[in-house]
């Protein structure tokens, strides 16, 4: 698993995931520095190891009555897919402006050695 917030975990994490786009006929070559793209995949590699209790709770409440629902074959359970978007929850995050500079990168190595002390 990646280190939470971890530049160069990151920047391995992207690397990955560009040479998996190109085997797909995308071309990660063009994403632009602040693209879609590229802020997603950082900060789902950033938060990989991060939970959001209130979220947890719900999809844990969620697949516990579709379970229940299952097993008793008194209700029907959810048979389509299920989508829940809460990117509204994420930190605002721009990857040219806060992975690219040298300041930053020693701000978050600073912040990584004060949280793992």
């Amino acid at each position: 698993m990646p280190r939470s917030w971890n530049i160069e975990d990151a920047d391995k994490f992207v690397n990955l995931a560009k040479a998996i786009a190109k085997r797909y006929d995308e071309k990660p070559e063009e994403w632009k520095a602040d693209s879609i793209q590229l802020k997603l995949l950082y900060q789902f590699c950033f938060q990989a190891q991060g939970v959001f209790n209130p979220m947890a709770a719900f999809f844990g409440g969620f697949i516990a009555q579709e379970a229940v629902k299952a097993i008793t074959s008194k209700f029907t359970p959810s048979i389509q897919a299920f989508y829940y978007d809460a990117s509204e929850v994420l930190p605002e995050f721009n990857p040219e402006k806060h992975c690219n500079t040298e300041e930053n990168k020693t701000a978050f190595d600073d912040y990584l050695k004060a949280i793992n002390t």
